[in-house]
C-alpha cells in the first residue's frame, strides 16, 4: 500500500508505504491504509486537500468500492474501505481500478499526454487493463470493465484464482509464470529457476523466472515465450477492437521483465493484428513507473473535487 500528497501538476510529495498483508484481514488493512493517508497529508492546513483518490486492483465496483472476489486479495470479497476512509479523513473519497487510473495518469502526465484513445495494460503479479475512448474511461457495469487479464487464450488450461481457465493472467503474469514454474519443477523438470530461488519453490516469483531466462535456462525461456505469445493474442485483439492511438504496457513484469524481449512482443502483437498494424504497432512502455497508481488516484481525486 502506498500513499502520497500530489499537486495538480502531478508532482508527488510526502510519500508513505507499507505492506498490504491482505491475509491479516480487511479491517486491519483498512486501518493501516487510513494511517498511511494521514502520514502523507501531515502538515497540510485544513482545506488544503481536494479529495482522496484510491487506486486498487479488482474486480471492484468503483462507485461503492466493494470488491467482487478479487483473485489476489484473499478475504476481501464484498467488502469496501471507502466509507471508513471518507469518515476518518472527512474528505470526498473516490475509488478507481488500478489499470484504468493508470491510463488516465499516462494520458494526463505521461507517455500518452494529450491522447484520447488509450489502452493501458499492467503486467505484474496479475494482469489488468484500462481503456480510454474519446478521452473517457470505459467503466462498464459497476465499473468492472478492464479485466483483460482474464481473457481466455488457452481453453482447458489451468484456472486462475478467479476461476477463469486458461486466461492470460495464468500464462503471462508474474504470479502465473511463477506458478507454472513450480508445477513443472514438481513434475521433475530441471531448471536454474530453483537454484535462483535458493532451492525453495515457494520463493519463486516472476522476477526469478526472467532472471533464469537471461541466463539461458530452457524452462524459463519457454515460459517467457509462452507469455509473449499469449500477450500477442490479447493485445493484438485489443488493437483490432479499439484502434487506440497508443498501447501502453506497464507493471513490474511489463517494464522490467519484458523489456529485453520488446521486439518479440511487438512482433507477436502485430502478427495477431489487422494489416494496418503490420508495419508498426503503437506500442509504448509506461513512462510514470511505480508512481503511475498514485498519480492516477490523484487524477480521479481532482476530477471528483471539480464535479
Amino acid at each position: 500500500m502506498r500513499a502520497a500528497l500530489v499537486d495538480r501538476d502531478g508532482v508527488l510529495r510526502n510519500k508513505a508505504s507499507a505492506e498490504t498483508r491482505p491475509r491479516d484481514g480487511f479491517d486491519v488493512a483498512t486501518r493501516r491504509f487510513v494511517e498511511l493517508l494521514r502520514q502523507a497529508s501531515r502538515g497540510v492546513p485544513p482545506g488544503g486537500i481536494a479529495a482522496v483518490g484510491v487506486s486498487s486492483a479488482g474486480p471492484m465496483d468503483t462507485t461503492t468500492g466493494v470488491y467482487y472476489n478479487p483473485p489476489n486479495l484473499h478475504g476481501w470479497d464484498r467488502k469496501t474501505m471507502k466509507p471508513e476512509i471518507a469518515a476518518s479523513l472527512r474528505l470526498t473519497t473516490v475509488m478507481g481500478h488500478d489499470a484504468r487510473v493508470a491510463a488516465i495518469a499516462e494520458a494526463r502526465w505521461g507517455v500518452a499526454r494529450g491522447m484520447k484513445n488509450v489502452i493501458y495494460v499492467t503486467v505484474s503479479t496479475g494482469i489488468g487493463g484500462g481503456i480510454l475512448v474519446d478521452g473517457r474511461p470505459v467503466n462498464g457495469v459497476q465499473g468492472l470493465a478492464g479485466e483483460m487479464g482474464h481473457i481466455v487464450v488457452d481453453p482447458g488450461g489451468t484456472a486462475c484464482n478467479g476461476g477463469c481457465r486458461g486466461c492470460l493472467e495464468v500464462i503471462a503474469s508474474g504470479g502465473g509464470v511463477a506458478n507454472t514454474a513450480r508445477r513443472r519443477i514438481a513434475a521433475g523438470e530441471k531448471t536454474r529457476i530453483l537454484e535462483l530461488s535458493g532451492g525453495d519453490p515457494e520463493r519463486i516469483v516472476g522476477r526469478t523466472v526472467f532472471e533464469a531466462a537471461a541466463l539461458g535456462d530452457a524452462m524459463a525461456l519457454d515460459l517467457v515465450e509462452r507469455a509473449i505469445a499469449a500477450l500477442g493474442i490479447v493485445l493484438g485483439g485489443l488493437l483490432n477492437t479499439f484502434a487506440p492511438e497508443i498501447l501502453i504496457v506497464g507493471g513490474s513484469v511489463g517494464i522490467e521483465g519484458l523489456r529485453p524481449y520488446w521486439d518479440r512482443l511487438d512482433a507477436a502483437i502485430r502478427s495477431r493484428s489487422l494489416l494496418r498494424y503490420h508495419e508498426k504497432a503503437p506500442l509504448a512502455i509506461a513512462a510514470l513507473g511505480d508512481d503511475v497508481g498514485l498519480m492516477g488516484a490523484a487524477a480521479i481525486a481532482f476530477d471528483a473535487a471539480e464535479t
